[in-house]
């Protein structure tokens, strides 16, 4: 039977803390600002391209959430960091949902 401890993840994983996760964060969507313009939207790759920014963004959405409950002290420096990510939190969730529909799109023409 699995024991579940304190700061782990049900895998047994270490959660990050808050600044670790503000830290990859930014470096994910550093990593995706510089990656997208390589992904290719022919029809061989574009569910691989779709499935990368669907991962990505629930990355950068888990990470963004994990950072505001995982913060024990409220400081100026938070505020300063976090703040942006707050902000770039609708743009990620919008993301996902457009991937999620633009996968179900070429799904359902594929089964026609």
């Amino acid at each position: 039977m699995l024991k579940h401890s304190q700061g782990r993840s049900i895998f047994g994983f270490k959660i990050l803390n808050a600044w670790y996760s503000i830290l990859w964060s930014y470096i994910f969507i550093l990593y995706q600002v510089l990656i997208l313009p390589f992904l290719s939207f022919d029809n061989s790759y574009v569910i691989a391209s779709i499935l990368f920014i669907l991962l990505i963004n629930f990355s950068i959405t888990i990470l963004i959430i994990n950072s505001v409950i995982r913060i024990r002290k409220f400081n100026s420096l938070f505020l300063l960091l976090d703040t942006p990510l707050l902000i770039y939190l609708p743009f990620t969730i919008n993301k996902i949902f457009f991937s999620l529909n633009y996968l179900w799109i070429i799904i359902a023409r594929s089964n026609v």
